[in-house]
């Protein structure tokens, strides 16, 4: 009877063999730990780069500019009409890429019957948005600048543009192409602006 307990406690070879690390496994648990340890690390810095927000396709970012763009776009149109005199012929707004023919045309026929007159185009901003407004009556000419520069980082995050008022010696016509200033940056220039 002694002898049996004995030879329960002596391990079969099926049980050596289990107690037996294999240097293999080893190898492979310590790569899978590596492993998993760096997916959590840039699970980890993925939630940090997103900051709580939630992930937005190209398409659902494209509409969420488009809705600034537009936002932008009105709160400059409302500025500008709360701006010039109701007196003048409003030969309108033209957007960045958009046609300016219409307004073009506005613009001969004022000063081909020497008719007072207004249009408004909008030019690239570097950090901002910007709409160049030219006015022009009898007196002369003269332009405003709208800047929304500051604005932007309000707390509202409301559009609202800063005005300034400049002499302008000519109007000038531009068409819709890219020029470099002097730092190379490569910008569309308003479609209507002035000679100062």
């Amino acid at each position: 009877m002694a002898w049996t307990a004995c030879y329960n406690m002596v391990p079969t070879l099926r049980q050596r063999q289990a107690m037996f690390v294999n240097p293999a496994f080893g190898i492979l648990t310590s790569l899978l730990s590596g492993v998993g340890a760096c997916l959590c690390l840039v699970c980890l810095v993925c939630l940090v780069c997103l900051d709580g927000r939630p992930w937005l396709s190209h398409a659902e970012m494209a509409a969420r500019q488009e809705q600034q763009v537009r936002m932008w776009h009105a709160e400059a149109q409302s500025a500008v009409l709360g701006i010039v005199p109701t007196s003048m012929r409003a030969c309108g707004f033209v957007a960045l890429g958009a046609d300016r023919i219409a307004a073009l045309k506005c613009v001969e026929h004022a000063e081909r019957h020497h008719l007072p007159y207004w249009v408004a185009s909008e030019a690239q901003g570097i950090d901002s948005h910007v709409w160049v407004v030219v006015l022009k009556d009898a007196d002369g000419a003269s332009q405003l600048i709208l800047d929304s520069y500051g604005w932007e980082t309000s707390a509202s995050r409301r559009p609202r543009f800063g005005v300034t008022a400049l002499p302008c010696e000519a109007v000038e016509v531009h068409a819709a192409v890219q020029v470099k200033d002097s730092d190379g940056f490569a910008m569309y220039q308003p479609a209507f602006d002035c000679r100062r």
